[in-house]
């Protein structure tokens, strides 16, 4: 018998019926949730997309029951579970090979003209890229998601002409968008998040860059910040961009930037009515099914 120091990590498996034409963007919603990951449990036929269902399978490290919860009605509320999906159970499983498998998944990512993101294993650039490390982890934030690579390649795309003073990042995760605006130049960058794990993730993420401390990263709400900013990003499901916009309008500083992602496509009028009444709407952009919408005031 294998000694208990040797057992296989296990995890936790959760199961989604969702529409099969949303299944990647629900993915993606689960993922930014704390998954790890998820698969689809049948082979998938995209002669089925339309009007049909099928099934995700999604694990986890961890998984209360109200963590549950929240993910079935994060997908509800995006019109992502399916009206006959029943209530989802958690099941323990034991680790088939991920914790060296899944390292594979993740290679150097090249996204605009300049970024590159990697994780710390590939330590190898071209020097031509400013190469930005994040360690794949509970905190959402890898730049392989829609959301992610359509607002680094933003803030890339502005920090080339204007340069910030200040920036302010809600819902940092893996603190990926704080630490590239500190890579391109912007030289006070303050990064928010309710949970504790995304925040010591962004920081394990810091040093890894060889910038600890170069980045406030705090647990706080964002109502409890009072001064105001040149840059804000804000990468986040749309019903709680609606919620916070007056919020997040008000941490601008006039002739500020505001850049908001976590918007499918389909979402996109909804959340600029939020804020263009206050707001002039310079551009949006859209990868795969989600959108990245970019104001200034």
């Amino acid at each position: 018998m294998a000694a208990a120091g040797n057992r296989p990590p296990r995890y936790l498996k959760a199961c989604f019926r969702v529409p099969a034409a949303l299944a990647d963007d629900a993915a993606g919603l689960i993922v930014a949730a704390g998954a790890l990951g998820c698969a689809i449990a049948a082979p998938f036929r995209p002669k089925l997309r339309d009007g049909r269902t099928t099934k995700l399978e999604a694990y986890f490290t961890s998984l209360t029951k109200k963590a549950l919860l929240d993910v079935q009605q994060t997908l509800k509320a995006a019109g992502m579970l399916a009206e006959s999906s029943a209530e989802s159970e958690r099941r323990e499983i034991q680790d088939p090979g991920w914790s060296t498998m899944w390292t594979k998944r993740f290679e150097p990512m090249r996204i605009g003209r300049r970024l590159e993101i990697a994780p710390p294993w590939h330590v190898d650039g071209d020097g031509g890229q400013l190469r930005v490390i994040i360690k794949p982890g509970q905190a959402f934030g890898t730049g392989h998601h829609g959301t992610t690579r359509g607002v680094l390649r933003t803030i890339e795309r502005l920090t080339t002409p204007r340069r910030f003073q200040s920036a302010l990042d809600v819902g940092t995760g893996s603190g990926i968008l704080a630490l590239t605006m500190i890579k391109l130049g912007v030289p006070k960058v303050c990064a928010i998040d309710v949970d504790q794990i995304a925040i010591a993730s962004a920081q394990e993420n810091a040093r890894l860059n060889g910038m600890a401390g170069k980045v406030d990263f705090s647990v706080r709400p964002l109502s409890t910040l009072h001064q105001r900013f040149d840059l804000i990003t804000a990468n986040i499901v749309s019903s709680t961009l609606i919620e916070i916009a007056a919020q997040l309008i008000g941490r601008l500083k006039p002739r500020g930037i505001l850049i908001i992602s976590g918007v499918l496509k389909r979402e996109m009028s909804a959340v600029n009515a939020s804020y263009a009444r206050h707001l002039s709407s310079l551009s949006s952009s859209v990868d795969r099914s989600w959108a990245t919408l970019v104001f200034q005031k």
